[in-house]
């Protein structure tokens, strides 16, 4: 996921290129490199992962930039810390450690000196009710079988979801492919189809991520900007706000993960 963080950048370019005189190099002089971390936990078993990385000149090959003598660790509330071990460019891992939902976790990164923390509350597991899988006509990916999630909701405070899907063992995980939502104006339970047509014989996965209000903003403002057309109704090119203090680019996850596992037949239906 590192490379979005400048593509915003570099459609700018492309686009005024065509209504304006052609870009010149020296306007690359402007660059900064940013820090970028990005960090996940979730509630499933170990490894988690943070990445940490400097963006890249937009006139450069490269997509980022590894840093590879950061300082990461994550704690709880409780006292636990555990620091992340270098994995290769850019990738630490924390492998001897599980989370538990509705504890706050602290990640602290040091790069240069510099030190950069978030604070999240793992939410409670996503509750899914029961699930159908309904044959739809000329639906959102065409015609097919669609997975429809009966979620249950609490009363007293809105909850917010991602949601990932793999088809035969492959992950969606496209630029369209970032699916979030929350259940605001619902009561008791509420329905959310993925937008995937299957068949007979396919393997379904569907992984539902209890994650917070920071994080669903931060999707959400990604999904408006890579979904950007220019027009005068959208928001400006620019990457969301990270939920980590000191500005630096990305995000601090920590999720609850609700899992079905479906072969698609009759059975099902």
């Amino acid at each position: 996921m590192m490379n979005k963080y400048l593509i915003f950048g570099v459609v700018l370019i492309l686009f005024l290129s065509g209504c304006y005189e052609p870009l010149k190099g020296d306007l690359f002089d402007e660059y900064s490199k940013s820090v970028v971390i990005e960090a996940k936990l979730t509630s499933q078993e170990p490894p988690y992962f943070i990445y940490v990385s400097y963006t890249a000149p937009p006139d450069g090959v490269l997509d980022f930039i590894p840093v590879n003598d950061a300082i990461a660790t994550i704690s709880n509330d409780t006292g636990e810390k555990v620091s992340a071990e270098f994995v290769e460019a850019g990738k630490y891992s924390l492998s001897n450690w599980t989370v538990q939902p509705s504890n706050w976790y602290h990640l602290r990164v040091t790069v240069e000196g510099k030190v950069y923390t978030a604070d999240e509350l793992m939410p409670f597991f996503p509750i899914i009710d029961s699930f159908q899988a309904n044959y739809r006509l000329n639906f959102v990916d065409g015609s097919g079988y669609y997975f429809k999630l009966f979620i249950k909701t609490k009363t007293d405070t809105i909850q917010y979801y991602r949601a990932e899907v793999w088809e035969n063992g492959l992950l969606y995980n496209g630029y369209s492919d970032l699916l979030v939502f929350d259940d605001s104006y619902t009561t008791g339970q509420f329905a959310w189809t993925a937008p995937y047509a299957f068949t007979f014989g396919d393997s379904v996965t569907i992984k539902l991520h209890g994650i917070t209000e920071n994080m669903y903003k931060y999707y959400y403002g990604l999904n408006r900007q890579t979904t950007n057309n220019f027009s005068n109704i959208q928001p400006p090119l620019l990457n969301p706000p990270s939920n980590i203090n000191k500005k630096p680019m990305g995000y601090f996850q920590v999720s609850s993960v609700t899992s079905i596992d479906s072969v698609l037949s009759e059975k099902i239906q």
